[in-house]
């Protein structure tokens, strides 16, 4: 069971939910898009989704875009998706099975909100971003250094960490010369917590990064 967020998540998303199950059950094996192990946790790793969109729900606008970057099976950018319907969404991901199966996801389930990019992020650059989540990009001065030309004024940067992820914090803090401006942690149900950063957009990154 998905444990309660800050918005009510009404039938109709419950149902996309469910179809969003099934799709991922029915072609993980012959799209290689997780283990067996991990289909059996899926319902954590979908209530950790909508863990993260509560962390944006704080500060989303109207016209806000959000970018799931490495987003696999969708995971969290299919959740954002069914909770910010009325938001565009970019699902970043390069492995062309996997985003063949979000193309799938997005028709299954009418999220006309999003758009699929199968690429090097690096050579993405049609829309600013608000938000981007990023669970297995590597570190935050990673992430942050290989989105900042697609960055808007404000940037929000969500992922999941384990126990370093201060030291992560003050690397990026180092690296940019720039403090963080506000930073929020929320413990995830599978594992390890949900770390939020915003701090400005677009700034310099040395040629070291």
């Amino acid at each position: 069971m998905l444990r309660p967020v800050m918005f009510h998540v009404k039938q109709q998303q419950n149902t996309k939910i469910e179809l969003y199950q099934e799709l991922i059950r029915q072609y993980h094996g012959t799209l290689d898009l997780m283990s067996d192990a991990a289909v059996t946790k899926l319902p954590e790793k979908i209530s950790d989704g909508f863990g993260i969109a509560e962390a944006i729900a704080k500060t989303l606008q109207k016209g806000d875009r959000i970018m799931d970057l490495g987003s696999g099976v969708g995971l969290p950018g299919i959740p954002l998706a069914i909770a910010f319907a009325d938001n565009p969404l970019v699902l970043v991901e390069r492995r062309k099975k996997r985003a063949v199966f979000l193309k799938l996801v997005l028709s299954k389930l009418g999220l006309n909100n999003v758009e699929v990019f199968s690429g090097d992020i690096r050579d993405y650059d049609f829309a600013t971003t608000r938000f981007i989540t990023a669970q297995a990009v590597g570190r935050f001065k990673a992430i942050y250094c290989l989105t900042r030309h697609i960055h808007e004024a404000k940037i929000s940067l969500l992922s999941r960490k384990g126990g370093g992820w201060r030291a992560e914090v003050e690397e990026l803090e180092t690296f940019l010369s720039h403090p963080v401006q506000d930073l929020t942690t929320i413990p995830l149900s599978s594992h390890g917590s949900l770390v939020a950063l915003t701090l400005p957009g677009g700034l310099p990154c040395p040629s070291s990064a």
